[in-house]
């Protein structure tokens, strides 16, 4: 949460819910859950902006190709799960961003590439 405690009563701006996805994994139990953390979030602040951020990563030289397949289907499953007809709508420029593509990482062993994408969905008032 965000907090603005000048505000009194008010003093929440904003609820932040995540979930972390791995592009082997089927996205919608994730993403129902994020829904329903973040309708409950709505019902506990109802003035409050409620934002459901989803990362999607990925070790894209240990399967390759899959990535980008992994990025649609999740961008799929999270306009049909948190549709647009029930309150939820992209943040602009965030509809599964690319944060990094194929970095490697520092660890010593297992020395891996890794990549990252983030969506994010705002429920309205």
């Amino acid at each position: 949460m965000c907090y603005l405690p000048e505000n009194g009563e008010e003093a929440i701006d904003a609820i932040l819910e995540l979930k972390l996805l791995l592009n082997t994994e089927n996205p919608a139990s994730a993403v129902t859950e994020l829904k329903a953390q973040m309708l409950n979030a709505r019902q506990l602040s109802p003035k409050s902006k409620v934002l459901g951020l989803v990362f999607l990563a990925a070790a894209p030289l240990q399967t390759p190709g899959t990535f980008e397949r992994a990025v649609t289907a999740a961008r799929s499953e999270v306009e049909c799960i948190l549709s647009d007809s029930e309150g939820f709508s992209w943040i602009s420029g965030h509809d599964f961003a690319y944060v990094f593509r194929s970095v490697y990482t520092d660890f010593h062993y297992p020395s891996m590439v890794v990549s990252l994408a983030l969506a994010v969905r705002e429920l309205s008032a």
